[in-house]
């Protein structure tokens, strides 16, 4: 398991950002820039994080389980 080092600010700037796009209010290449400008200075990378843990519908995420 990866674990990632966020600040509050950018953690939270990050859960914004997705609820955005899964409200239609952003698309997914302004999600994936957005993503890239909020990662800048940091180590983690938070387009790959988007893809591996909330790129899925509902129902892919629980048949993951």
């Amino acid at each position: 398991m990866h674990t990632v080092e966020l600040s509050h600010d950018q953690a939270t700037h990050f859960l914004d950002l997705i609820e955005s796009f899964r409200k239609g209010e952003i698309t997914r290449q302004s999600l994936r820039n957005r993503l890239k400008l909020l990662e800048e200075g940091a180590n983690e990378h938070l387009w790959e994080l988007f893809l591996m843990r909330f790129d899925r519908t509902e129902e892919d995420a629980w048949n993951s389980y």
